[in-house]
This record gives C-alpha cells, sequence and structure tokens, in this order.
C-alpha cells in the first residue's frame, strides 16, 4: 500500500504526478485509488481519535485552552490532507470502478462538512477560549467526529469491496467453478 504521510501534500501531489504518468500505472487506477481511498481512511479514523479527545477535554473544565488549540491544529492538518487526498482521487476518477467513482463523489461532501465544521469550531476557539465549554462548541466538536466515523465507514466498505473483488479474482478457474454450483 502506498502512504504519503511522511510528506507534505505538495510533495505527494508530485509523487502521483510520477505515477499518473507511468504507462504501467495507467492500467491499475483502481488499484492506486483503492490505496489512496485506505490512506483517507486512515486520516479520517486519525481525525476521529482527534475529535473524540478534543470532545473529552471539552467536557473538562480543567483543560486548557491550548490543549484545544493544539487538538484544533491536529484536526486541521487531517482535514487538509483529506483534502488533497480527494484532489488526486479527483484527476483518476474517470479510470477508475464505477464504486469507487461513487465513494470519491460521496466523499466530496463529507470532507466539505469537515472542513466547515473545524473552520467554525477554530472560529468559536478564536472569538473566546472560554467557548470551549459551552454547547455550541461542543457541538461543532461532536459533529466532526461523527462525520470522520461516517467517512472511515464508507470508505471502509468501499475498500473492503476492491479487496474482497481481488479475492474472487485470485481464486482458480476450476475452484471458482466448483463454488459456482
Amino acid at each position: 500500500m502506498i502512504r504519503y504521510r511522511h510528506l507534505s501534500p505538495l510533495a505527494a501531489l508530485a509523487v502521483v504526478a510520477a505515477t499518473l504518468a507511468s504507462p504501467a500505472a495507467a492500467a491499475d487506477r483502481a488499484a492506486f485509488a483503492t490505496d489512496l481511498m485506505e490512506e483517507a481512511r486512515a486520516q479520517a479514523s486519525d481525525l476521529q481519535n482527534t475529535a473524540a479527545r478534543l470532545e473529552a477535554l471539552g467536557r473538562s473544565k480543567h483543560s486548557g485552552p491550548m490543549s484545544h488549540t493544539w487538538a484544533l491544529n491536529d484536526i486541521c492538518d487531517d482535514v487538509n490532507e483529506l483534502g488533497s487526498i480527494l484532489s488526486i482521487l479527483d484527476q483518476i476518477r474517470p479510470e477508475t470502478t464505477g464504486r469507487q467513482q461513487q465513494a470519491i463523489a460521496d466523499a466530496r461532501p463529507r470532507i466539505e462538512a469537515l472542513a466547515a465544521r473545524t473552520t467554525r469550531a477554530i472560529e468559536l476557539k478564536k472569538a473566546n477560549s472560554a467557548n470551549r465549554l459551552f454547547p455550541e462548541y461542543r457541538g461543532a466538536i461532536r459533529s466532526i467526529y461523527e462525520n470522520a466515523a461516517e467517512l472511515d465507514r464508507m470508505l471502509g466498505t468501499v475498500i473492503e469491496d476492491k479487496r474482497a473483488s481481488a479475492r474472487i479474482a485470485a481464486v482458480p478457474p476450476a475452484v471458482a467453478g466448483v463454488v459456482a454450483r
């Protein structure tokens, strides 16, 4: 599996551009899309974990504003990374499977909602650091968690679907004939 986590978004785009230019990779865009979706799923899982941590901090009157700032920065980084991955997936979308194309289309509004909710949480925090104790801020964090969980589940379904198809394709024809009866 290809992992771009250690790269900056611009460096990841350069790697992808080189990969897309390769004639050998042109035949296997669906596998490449699956790798990118696995990366997006890992980002969504990280985002979900950070939002859960931030939600727990929000319930505590003893948590400091800097804890929230750091967690919001982590969330912002994860959402931006998801946006970068979505941009790459959009580029190769025409050459992916129908199921992957639908997943890419379904991911866009979720990632946009994550960006809007993250922006709202940051605005509330910047307006008044005490906002971290109020329901509107906690609601924004909760919605980030829920949206990340939805994205994680949706991508997980597509990835597992693709893996199952690969396992079925790997079954020798003689065995496949026995199973098909």
